[in-house]
């Protein structure tokens, strides 16, 4: 699946996400709108992924491509469209590490769609998600990936992941006033630690009343029964446990019940609590009033209201620094594989040039104008979304490529 270079740079968003949601343990996930990652993709003629950049980590995440989710999942993707060049990624990290609100995947998710940009969108948001999966695989292992962060903040809205082997990923309707509150204590908790605390087996009463909580809470998304959503918000096998990694954990959800809250709980691997909320001014007064009982037990928070963000992943402007057009001969090449060596050795020399001039002007100081199929709008570069992307109906496996291609 050989693809053409159309774009020299590209930049996406990924937002944050709640997985779990209460009851769904592993099958559940929705988008927020705050905080995001956010992926830069520059073209670079060595084939491969270089990580030039991270900020917002303090210095934590590995640059090596295969060791990071964002480097991992464009490795993938690039093998899978049998690119012609190579990628440079700089990543900006505004999900704090270890919130429990889908870091590392919204890193593999900005990561793949500003790679898939550069070669013309060629695969719809659903197909990218083997990809940024096999990204999301490097922060799991040794244990299975989930697709309750990637899905979401990939494709948008509220999931779920009916079977992650096959691929089987269902979208579920939301109500329109359905809003979340997110608080972040200032506190990490790392996902191994709260999967090795829980439980092997499950009395068959407590598998009974969770069943009926992950029935109920899909019926009550689909009703609009904001009474239902909240009567289903209730996790009998993982909260009772995880729930002591997090300090002043029953005081915080007893203050967001109190306030009005539908109901809430543990977002992902904690320490970040959700709650959902009938209106923007409910979660509003629910958060605040969850960040001031996070105070009273010492830890300082930081409080997030959002509507269950339908979008997903995006695209971004890219800084003027590095938003550079793509010489009209990189594309010509690009299509003719007799001309791959004239496309490294132009791509080199298209550096060279930027190195000695700074702006993108050639050796005599005139500017390249990007090819006809280059010109973009300002801050969306021209690419649209395909249908079957964000938003679009279910996500079934025959549809998708392997997420193991090319690794």
């Amino acid at each position: 699946m050989t693809n053409t270079l159309v774009l020299a740079s590209a930049g996406a968003a990924a937002p944050a996400t709640v997985a779990n949601v209460g009851c769904g343990f592993d099958i559940f996930g929705f988008a927020v709108d705050a905080p995001c990652d956010e992926v830069i993709a520059r073209a670079r003629p060595e084939p491969g992924v270089v990580i030039s950049a991270i900020s917002g980590d303090g210095g934590r995440l590995p640059r090596e491509a295969a060791a990071n989710t964002a480097g991992a999942a464009a490795l993938a993707l690039l093998a899978h469209l049998e690119a012609p060049c190579g990628v440079e990624l700089e990543v900006q990290k505004g999900i704090p590490l270890g919130s429990g609100i889908g870091s590392s995947a919204a890193s593999a998710v900005a990561a793949v769609v500003a790679v898939n940009a550069l070669f013309g969108s060629p695969l719809t948001h659903a197909e990218l998600l083997p990809f940024a999966l096999a990204g999301e695989q490097v922060s799991c292992a040794p244990a299975a990936v989930h697709a309750d962060n990637v899905a979401p903040s990939l494709l948008g809205g509220f999931v779920l992941m009916r079977s992650t082997h096959p691929l089987d990923i269902v979208p579920l309707p939301t109500p329109a006033s359905l809003y979340c509150a997110l608080v972040h204590p200032d506190l990490e908790v790392r996902t191994a630690d709260a999967r090795r605390i829980l439980p092997h087996s499950v009395p068959l009463a407590d598998a009974i009343t969770q069943w009926g909580n992950v029935a109920g809470l899909v019926a009550g998304l689909l009703l609009c029964d904001f009474a239902l959503i909240g009567r289903s918000l209730r996790d009998v096998i993982v909260e009772p446990v995880r729930a002591m990694l997090i300090p002043g954990f029953a005081d915080v959800k007893r203050a967001a019940l109190e306030a009005g809250a539908l109901g809430g709980g543990i977002s992902g691997s904690g320490p970040t609590l959700f709650a959902l909320c009938d209106s923007r001014s409910g979660a509003e007064a629910v958060g605040a009033a969850m960040g001031a009982a996070f105070a009273s037990n010492g830890l300082p928070s930081e409080v997030y209201v959002s509507a269950i963000n339908r979008e997903g992943a995006r695209m971004i402007a890219v800084p003027t620094s590095v938003a550079l057009p793509l010489p009209r001969w990189a594309v010509h090449a690009s299509q003719h594989p007799r001309a791959a060596r004239g496309v490294l050795a132009g791509l080199r020399r298209a550096d060279l040039r930027r190195d000695r001039h700074g702006d993108g002007r050639g050796a005599a100081g005139r500017r390249h104008p990007p090819p006809r199929a280059a010109r973009h709008r300002p801050g969306r570069f021209g690419v649209r979304r395909a249908a079957g992307g964000a938003g679009a109906g279910a996500v079934h496996p025959g549809a998708l490529p392997r997420a193991d291609a090319g690794l």
